[in-house]
């Protein structure tokens, strides 16, 4: 799924240490103020909306000032996706919400240290930022979000044993009805 439907890359993706990075690449819309959607499910794990479009900020200013309005979706496996500089009170999601692939949340703007309406997307695995070209132009697919539910038991496993088995919440133990078995390494 495109992150910004029609658009064209401004900037591209730049991480070289020594010299110039860049951590996303910049889309414009080729009509400008476009939507800007989710690239997959996920869960929408920080908003900030309180910077009106070409409020101005410098390049030195905090990472908060100079992304502008944003949004940060949590993905599957590590994964996050940032979408940047969108336009002030366009944000129509909030934290804790499971957006859907394709669902419109923003439009792109001028907001924080943007020198015209863009939407500057970055994708972190693991807290390091890689390349999003591809997953914001929608030839790549981030993994599949999934919730977990808080309905879950814990228990110490004896590191002596050589196997476990596992039951369901609420099944007695009988053998031969396991789901599973872990096994040690």
């Amino acid at each position: 799924m495109e992150a910004l439907e029609k658009a064209h890359i401004e900037s591209p993706y730049h991480n070289d240490r020594d010299t110039y990075t860049h951590t996303g690449i910049d889309l414009t819309s080729d009509t400008g103020n476009y939507n800007v959607r989710a690239v997959a499910r996920g869960k929408i794990i920080e908003v900030q909306n309180r910077m009106e479009d070409m409020f101005i900020v410098n390049e030195n200013s905090s990472v908060d000032l100079w992304a502008g309005n944003y949004v940060i979706i949590e993905h599957g496996n590590g994964y996050t996706s940032r979408y940047n500089h969108l336009e002030y009170n366009s944000i129509k999601c909030n934290v804790g919400d499971i957006v859907e692939e394709g669902f419109e949340f923003a439009r792109e703007g001028q907001s924080g240290y943007a020198d015209g309406v863009h939407l500057d997307f970055e994708i972190k695995c693991n807290g390091e930022f890689i390349d999003p070209t591809y997953y914001a132009i929608g030839q790549a697919s981030l993994p599949p979000y999934k919730e977990y539910t808080s309905d879950v038991k814990y228990l110490n496993l004896n590191p002596e044993a050589d196997t476990w088995r596992i039951y369901p919440i609420g099944v007695q133990p009988v053998v031969g009805n396991e789901i599973a078995m872990i096994y040690p390494n």
